[in-house]
């Protein structure tokens, strides 16, 4: 019994550090700004375009 739990804690914890490194490396530029290279740009904010937009139909990286 004692393994079944520990096996659930274990699994929950792996689960939450893969969400919080995926949470991670979306980079987000600030709203209505230029799109860069550099995946350090990452908006706090609730405004702000996901880093592969669209611009002219082509995805700007």
């Amino acid at each position: 019994m004692k393994l079944i739990v520990v096996s659930v804690l274990l699994m929950l914890v792996i689960f939450s550090v893969i969400e919080a490194s995926a949470e991670n490396e979306r980079a987000c530029i600030g709203y209505e700004q230029r799109c860069t290279g550099k995946r350090s740009q990452c908006c706090k904010g609730t405004h702000c375009d996901c880093y592969n937009r669209f611009v002219k139909g082509r995805q700007m990286v």
